[in-house]
């Protein structure tokens, strides 16, 4: 039996809840802090930059959508069959419609980005047209809606973004201690807190909270379009992709890539013992196998 969170509320009210989680918690912790220290002098500047730090890096990536499409050279499709299926998966899901591009990239990804449903957009690279049929591709496409749908970009957005203002934050509030004699050992207990959690703790977490979305966002867009096979075979032949390792003078700028391995269907990257903790998805065998287990508890395999 496939595995699945123990939770009676939808997938997207879910990640709402666990958002707002997500911002209360660094929030009450870095009050916290001020509170006890209140003899700071800049603690209104620490409040004021924490705030401006999140509200700037959110208007930002409100506008990240543009801005990528248009590193990656990608083209807005409105017509045509591919987004005929975006369309109609989007009804069904009982959202707006992304906007649709085509990105000129023979790798075989495709990926989801947006922090709100009505400004979001769903990229696919000319690779993955290429390789798939289109039932496969419509797996594809359902599995982005999916991540829309759930709210996925805005709970690993708001995580990423709070996690590192925190860590910034606690930074800046230690180096202020150490010029007070008395709380100079708790400046430098901040400052190494500080590191260790920027440099392990928050890219875990967020990993951890991705590859756990990505299992959903599979059965989720499996049960939109009621066919968990369509994207197990397409990951099949993604992953084929990729381990032949071929190589082309027209892939992406590896720093977008990079960037983008968070949203997209396969991540870009090489396997090694660590792969699975590192990963930003789980491994393709394993969504696969979930996703054959899926379609024959619905009596479709």
């Amino acid at each position: 039996m496939i595995k699945r969170p123990m939770s009676i509320l939808p997938s997207s009210v879910t990640n709402l809840l666990i958002t707002i989680i997500i911002i209360l918690v660094p929030a009450i912790f870095l009050s916290i802090i001020l509170i006890f220290y209140s003899s700071l002098e800049n603690t209104l500047l620490i409040t004021i930059l924490f705030i401006g730090m999140v509200l700037g890096q959110f208007i930002v990536l409100y506008f990240s959508k543009s801005i990528v499409m248009r590193l990656l050279r990608a083209t807005k499709i409105d017509h045509g069959w591919i987004y005929e299926h975006v369309k109609n998966i989007a009804k069904t899901a009982n959202i707006p419609t992304p906007e649709l591009y085509i990105i000129p990239d023979p790798r075989p990804n495709a990926f989801a980005i947006g922090i709100l449903k009505s400004n979001s957009a769903i990229g696919i690279n000319s690779g993955l047209i290429d390789i798939l049929d289109e039932r496969e591709l419509r797996g594809v496409i359902a599995h982005e809606i999916a991540h829309i749908k759930n709210r996925d970009t805005l709970l690993l957005t708001t995580a990423s973004i709070l996690f590192n203002t925190l860590a910034i934050s606690i930074d800046f509030i230690g180096r202020q201690l150490l010029f007070e004699r008395k709380n100079a050992l708790l400046g430098v207990g901040l400052i190494i807190f500080s590191f260790i959690f920027r440099l392990i703790f928050a890219p875990l977490i967020i990993l951890a909270l991705s590859r756990t979305r990505e299992y959903i966002a599979d059965e989720t867009g499996a049960r939109l379009i009621s066919d968990p096979l369509s994207l197990a075979n397409a990951l099949e032949k993604i992953e084929s992709f990729y381990s032949k390792q071929i190589d082309s003078k027209y892939y992406t700028d590896k720093r977008i890539s990079n960037s983008l391995n968070m949203m997209y269907i396969q991540p870009i990257q090489n396997r090694d013992f660590l792969f699975e903790l590192f990963s930003t998805h789980p491994p393709t065998q394993k969504r696969i196998e979930r996703l054959k287990q899926l379609a024959r508890e619905m009596g479709i395999y």
